[in-house]
Order: structure tokens, then sequence, then C-alpha cells
């Protein structure tokens, strides 16, 4: 199992499926979208303050992909982004059931004020925005309990894994010791290192295995805005974000 597979590198952003006759531009502060758009956004809401990053219109205008930074706090991007219901519990279920059948006992750890629901973070352009991306299941949550590391994927409910330890090396370092899949003894994923780089927003670099995420706790979610991608007709890549430097970030 790839560690980190929950949040997704998608890249290269392309136009490629519009007709030859569309035409892009790249907006800029003040731009609007057509009140005739046929677009899957919340066409009520007029975004005289939109910034555009990309997007693509046909022959007569309408707009048929767009990428752009969300101002409404009230429209439906910002209400997915916040949204914490969690509601297919069928794979937690199904992995304690799991549990009691295997040699794995659960065991509680302390977490102290280490926080419980945590949501990605991308760096575009040297700053830091929520997503709302093209494929739903391309942004996902991470719960922690007292026993569980818990990944959230749209659509399929929780891929959980038991824990082993959980260790607070400073202020600002956690290391998460995990252990096996009950039904297939595959090693999960191994040691979870968790730094905080930003005490105000509790922005923090997740690294499990030779990977690394950012990560921002649902108290910190309102610190960030919103990036949002969408298409009227049909499903378009994902913005390509900037590539984090951990080292970087974490030796701040």
């Amino acid at each position: 199992m790839k560690a980190f597979h929950y949040i997704a590198y998608i890249y290269l952003l392309t136009l490629a499926a519009c007709t030859s006759n569309s035409k892009k531009n790249n907006g800029s502060p003040g731009d609007s979208l057509p009140e005739s758009v046929n677009l899957r956004v919340d066409t009520s809401i007029m975004f005289k303050d939109t910034f555009f990053i990309n997007r693509a219109t046909d022959s007569k205008g309408r707009i048929l992909h767009a990428i752009y930074i969300d101002p409404n706090k009230n429209s439906r991007a910002h209400d997915w982004i916040f949204d914490w219901s969690d509601n297919d519990q069928s794979n937690l279920e199904n992995y304690l059931t799991q549990l009691k059948k295997g040699k794995y006992a659960l065991i509680h750890v302390a977490l102290g004020h280490f926080p419980a629901d945590w949501r990605p973070v991308y760096q575009y352009r040297g700053k830091y925005y929520l997503y709302d991306p093209a494929d739903g299941a391309n942004n996902n949550t991470i719960k922690v309990t007292d026993s569980l590391l818990m990944p959230y994927y749209f659509g399929d409910g929780y891929t959980p894994v038991a824990m082993q330890s959980f260790k607070r090396n400073s202020s600002k370092w956690v290391t998460i010791k995990t252990t096996h899949y009950p039904e297939t003894e595959d090693t999960a994923f191994g040691d979870v290192n968790v730094y905080n780089i930003d005490p105000k927003t509790g922005l923090s670099v997740w690294i499990i295995g030779d990977e690394a995420e950012l990560m921002v706790p649902r108290q910190g979610v309102n610190n960030y805005p919103v990036i949002v991608n969408r298409s009227a007709f049909q499903k378009y890549d994902e913005l390509d974000f900037d590539k984090i430097d951990a080292k970087k970030l974490i030796s701040k």
C-alpha cells in the first residue's frame, strides 16, 4: 500500500478538451462569471471579486471550465470544505470487526491537545489554499482518535489503521506509530511524523514514509482561501500545485 495515497498528486492542468473555437483567459481581479453560465457553481452569486487562475470559454462566451479563488464564504465550495459529517462508517465498522477477529487489540494513547480532524492544504505560487477539486476523491480528511489514525476517502469512507504509540517529541513535533492491517498483516503507515509550522492556524507538515503533505486542523481552516476547480460539461485535470519543500518548512 502506498503511503499517504489518500491525498492525490494530480497534475498538468490542460484545456485541450475545449472546442477549437474556445478561448482562454487567465483573468484578473474584478472579472465575473456570466449569469447564464451552466457551471457547477452557485450561480446565484455574482463573482465580482473572483480571481480566475484559468478559464476556458466557447465562441459564445460561455464558461466551459474555470479554476478560481472563491471569495464567497457561503458558497457550495466552502460548505463542502467545511463539512466534517463523515457519513460513511462502513469501512470503520468492517475494520473494527476484523480487529475483534484477529490478534490485534486496540490500545488507547494520550493525545493531549493534538487535533482530531484534519484537511489538506495546498501551496500555489507560494501561498496556501484549501481546494475544492474537479474530482472530489482527490481531497480527503484525516481523523485521529486515541486509538486510530483514519484517512477519510470521499465516496469510500474511512480507511483506518490502529495506533501503536503516540509521542510528542517537542512542542512542534509528534510521532505516531501504526500497527498492521488486521486482515492482511501488511504494514500500515509505519511512523507518521507531524510537524507544526504555524502555531496560529495549526498548519502542519505530515510525513509518512518519503511523502509529505500540508494539513490544517478543523479550527484553522477558516484562515485559508479556497481554490475551486469547476467544469460545466466534463471533468478536467486538477490544478498543478507547488511541490512543497518539507525540510525548509520544518526548519523555520
